[in-house]
């Protein structure tokens, strides 16, 4: 019986069959797929990687919000703001871009990444135009980002763990110099014990009718 043998050229020929099936996956499979390997995780960071990703998503349409208005009971789309920050520069370290209110107004957080770690807060006007109305940076690659706060003034987030570490349930909240203002205790701590946890931060809005008579 022969046995054939794989050189490492052979081996090495897969690396862009790789990069294609890696270009086409959403970024939440990225997120998982990059602790696979290095080399993923290298791959994942480049400009060329990054560029080819961005262009195969745009191309599907994703880039888009959808909207529904309960007077009309009818669905529309809005584009998000077009010279926005490219999101998936950061998406593998940190959050993807989210919608929020600010001041009554429709807000878009988008994460990017320059020259260091920071996030632009798109404001839509009434005019149907996005305006640029905040920029928070320098930002900790591991600080993950939940909602904006106090009027644009401050954004509140919380340290990513990493595996091994102690987690002491802090959310802080952040002025737009990136320095940490305040901190809130959830009062659960893990003592040890490793885990992952997200904290899902909603405004509060009084009801019109009360929920008990």
């Amino acid at each position: 019986m022969m046995v054939k043998s794989c050189s490492s050229r052979s081996l090495g020929d897969y690396d862009d069959l790789v990069n294609e099936i890696l270009a086409r996956l959403p970024v939440k499979s990225l997120l998982r797929f990059k602790c696979v390997d290095r080399s993923w995780d290298s791959l994942l960071k480049t400009p060329n990687f990054i560029t080819k990703h961005l262009k195969l998503h745009k191309e599907k349409g994703d880039a888009s919000i959808m909207c529904f208005d309960f007077c009309t009971n009818q669905f529309s789309t809005l584009q998000i703001p077009t010279t926005a920050a490219d999101p998936f520069a950061l998406c593998y370290h940190w959050h993807t871009p989210f919608l929020d209110e600010l001041n009554n107004s429709l807000a878009y957080v988008v994460p990017c990444f320059n020259t260091y770690f920071e996030a632009e807060i798109w404001i839509l006007e009434r005019d149907g135009c996005w305006n640029k109305k905040f920029k928070f940076g320098q930002l900790a690659r591991n600080v993950e980002m939940y909602t904006i706060w106090k009027d644009g003034a401050e954004f509140l987030g919380s340290p990513e763990l990493e595996e091994g570490e102690i987690f002491d349930a802090d959310v802080i909240s952040y002025n737009s110099d990136c320095h940490p203002v305040r901190h809130y205790v959830s009062g659960c701590p893990m003592n040890g014990f490793y885990k992952i946890y997200r904290y899902y931060v909603r405004k509060y809005v009084e009801s019109l009718t009360p929920l008990f008579s």
